[in-house]
């Protein structure tokens, strides 16, 4: 959560309220921030929601973070879930009511007219300190926002045009555009770059993409707002009502552009071009396409890498989740039908060599004998039965370091198993296997710097004597 926070922040500004907005209330202006983000942010909280929960059940959360297959499935269920949860969330949050009358009488003719359902109209209570309007639905009877003050300056001609304008949206089937652009261009540069996001320089990769996914979102947004002004104009053919309601809108300042608009005097140059030469509206469209299939495209490639990934990946994978469960004795019939070709196949570089598998097998067979015999395999009574080990080794005389090593004919088999049940440790994954291994590597003694917990903290001061 800590690390989304620069991204939030980020996203924040970016979600700028319109020129001229001078919020009296600090409530207000989250209020606003909360309306302009949450499309964005409202999957990543279900999702984060949904994680949460899994975590309190180890071994369906063991798979999920192990198998590319469940976690594809987990992300798609979550941003369904999304899509389905978070109009109406929006519409109970904020401060809206139904439009009737001659509003919802116009607004039923525009959507006759671009041949699509007739949307639901609200009024959205900001305490007269915002103007705009949004569409915050993908299926069923859009709803249209229109806040207070916004909603008190149009004409009624005007108001027709600003509806036409989000029906626009929903005609042009734009949030569908914007969404397969960027979650396939996501998944297909996830699976290409994925050695090297794992690196040590991987977050700054992550953020470069990042970068180029906001880009990619800015441009393409800009355009499709014009294409859902063509739709207003052919729906209303009433340029002026329209011009008069982004005047409105933008506090005046007609050259201010944001990242996903471009400026009131932008638009209306378009505007008069497109009228002059119909070509200029054909080329936008035809521009937008291009981008819906390459979407499309970059979606069906990135679900299909990711599939593959995952199918060829699932044996090395259903592996490793039988060592974190604990269940050795199954991980180690996988592991029998395993080489490292299965273990590079899957994007486990440390295992993908003969001699790095023959220790899993070594290591397996060891935790599988363990849980036949009833042992547990939990980190702290690993490190409990490493220790004893090790102080048998010593004699427990108080000897000086080493002085039981050399005389005890116990002393190799013993320090032989307080290593196996390091390595055990190690490859179920144990939140401190990092410091484990750094502690005893290469038996260069131990580190006082390492922070280990309970046990072995003295197996690592021993196995380092």
């Amino acid at each position: 959560l800590a690390a989304l926070a620069p991204l939030a922040a980020g996203h924040a500004l970016a979600c700028s309220a319109p020129p001229g907005f001078r919020p009296r209330t600090l409530a207000t202006r989250a209020n606003v921030r909360i309306a302009q983000c949450a499309l964005v942010w409202a999957a990543l909280a279900t999702y984060l929601a949904v994680s949460t929960l899994l975590a309190a059940a180890p071994g369906p959360r063991i798979w999920i973070e192990e198998s590319t297959l469940l976690s594809l499935a987990l992300t798609l269920a979550a941003l369904g879930l999304a899509l389905v949860v978070l109009p109406r969330a929006l519409l109970a949050f904020l401060r809206v009511e139904p439009l009737e009358g001659h509003p919802r009488f116009l607004a039923q003719g525009v959507a006759e007219r671009l041949g699509i359902a007739p949307p639901r109209l609200f009024r959205w209570d900001t305490r007269g300190e915002l103007k705009n309007a949004l569409v915050v639905s993908t299926t069923g009877p859009r709803p249209v926002l229109f806040s207070d003050a916004f909603l008190a300056d149009l004409s009624m001609e005007e108001f027709r045009a600003v509806v036409a304008h989000e029906l626009g949206h929903v005609a042009g089937r734009h949030v569908f555009l914007m969404g397969a652009l960027l979650f396939g261009t996501t998944l297909v540069l996830e699976v290409l770059l994925a050695p090297w996001l794992d690196r040590a320089w991987g977050p700054v990769l992550a953020l470069g993409i990042l970068a180029l996914l906001l880009l990619l979102a800015g441009y393409v947004s800009r355009r499709v707002e014009l294409e859902a002004d063509l739709y207003a104009l052919e729906a209303t053919r009433d340029p002026a009502a329209l011009g008069q309601a982004l005047v409105r809108a933008s506090g005046g300042r007609l050259d201010h552009r944001g990242w996903r608009h471009f400026s009131v005097l932008q638009r209306l140059t378009f505007w008069r071009a497109a009228h002059t030469d119909p070509g200029v509206g054909v080329r936008l469209r035809r521009g937008l396409a291009r981008w819906r299939r390459a979407g499309q495209l970059m979606l069906g490639l990135g679900l299909a890498l990711t599939l593959y990934r995952g199918l060829v990946a699932w044996p090395a994978e259903a592996y490793l989740v039988g060592v974190r469960t604990h269940e050795l004795p199954t991980a180690m019939l996988r592991l029998s039908h395993l080489g490292p070709r299965d273990f590079e196949r899957a994007g486990y570089a440390e295992f993908a060599g003969p001699e790095a598998v023959a220790e899993l097998r070594r290591v397996t067979a060891y935790g599988a004998r363990l849980v036949e015999q009833g042992a547990s395999l939990e980190t702290e009574a690993l490190g409990e039965r490493a220790l004893a080990a090790l102080r048998g080794t010593l004699g427990g005389t108080g000897a000086s370091p080493g002085s039981g090593l050399l005389f005890d004919p116990m002393a190799n088999a013993r320090v032989t198993e307080a290593r196996a049940l390091l390595d055990l440790a190690l490859l179920i994954d144990a939140p401190d296997s990092a410091a484990l291994a750094a502690a005893v590597s290469g038996g260069r003694g131990f580190d006082p710097r390492v922070e280990l917990d309970g046990a072995w903290r003295e197996v690592a001061t021993l196995l380092s004597r």
